[in-house]
């Protein structure tokens, strides 16, 4: 224990630094934040640099007065959930509940694993998240991979936390399974390409498909000779590409229907030709 916390000495910034940070940060175009693991920090990211959202690790997920406090903030609340029994989830989301702030939550899969080997990174727990809780999710990353990300992106997640380092050779307790900047920049490619694959999720007519639909889409066509005045019966029709006339979806109107002239055989129906 002492040597974690001389470890951590060493490592620790201080409060200017973080203005520091908070302002090249500003200058980026980039929202910064940060994780409180305790009251002081979190009062000092809500009061002083009064940030839009707090990041709550994993360890604290049970820790009820950070929590409390952070639900409190009245920001958007980012809580990781690795090492998590699921009682244990579900006592935090209640407790976020119940102080107003499950709207402004956001909880993030991750697998306490440093690195997390990749067939252990368990995604589909994005999609479980979501449909226990009804909150967006997340991953925290801690696989050393530069596709994770995109997997999760296409396994729901909205947001993505991912170790960054300048020397995975560094010495320190994150830098080994950390990314590299070009890992990285690669990192957010992936993901970048993957939410234009995912698209809007609308389901409907693609203008790219217009051609291909107007020549393998099918018509209603007459398989033989239809006498004006007679009703028409399904083996007198058929179903032939291309897709200009009657669409087959209106079969069983079109049998409710009588030829009101007569219709030649491999004759594309059409709404005038029937009464």
């Amino acid at each position: 224990m002492a040597n974690q916390r001389e470890m951590l000495r060493k490592l620790e910034l201080n409060k200017q630094t973080f203005v520091e940070l908070q302002d090249h940060a500003a200058e980026l175009g980039i929202d910064f934040l940060a994780t409180p693991f305790g009251l002081p920090e979190l009062n000092f990211l809500v009061e002083t640099l009064q940030v839009q959202a707090i990041k709550i690790a994993s360890s604290d997920l049970v820790n009820v007065p950070l929590l409390t406090a952070a639900a409190a903030s009245q920001r958007t609340l980012v809580v990781s959930t690795g090492a998590a029994r699921t009682v244990e989830v579900d006592q935090a989301v209640e407790l976020i509940k119940r102080h107003g702030a499950l709207d402004r939550l956001i909880l993030l899969h991750c697998v306490s694993a440093y690195p997390t080997p990749p067939e252990l990174a368990r995604l589909a727990c994005i999609g479980a998240l979501i449909r226990r809780y009804g909150v967006p999710a997340g991953f925290s990353d801690h696989t050393t991979e530069t596709t994770t990300g995109a997997l999760a992106a296409a396994a729901g997640a909205v947001v993505l936390e991912k170790h960054l380092t300048l020397n995975r050779n560094a010495a320190g307790p994150d830098h080994f399974f950390s990314l590299e900047p070009e890992q990285f920049r690669q990192y957010v490619a992936n993901v970048r390409r993957t939410e234009r694959m995912l698209g809007d999720g609308h389901i409907g007519l693609a203008d790219q498909e217009a051609e291909v639909r107007a020549l393998s889409r099918g018509r209603l066509v007459s398989t033989r000779r239809i006498p004006a005045g007679s009703r028409l019966t399904a083996d007198a029709l058929m179903v032939q590409r291309p897709g200009d006339g009657i669409d087959p979806t209106h079969w069983e109107k079109v049998l409710a229907c009588s030829a009101r002239q007569e219709i030649p055989a491999e004759t594309p129906l059409a709404w005038s030709m029937l009464k």
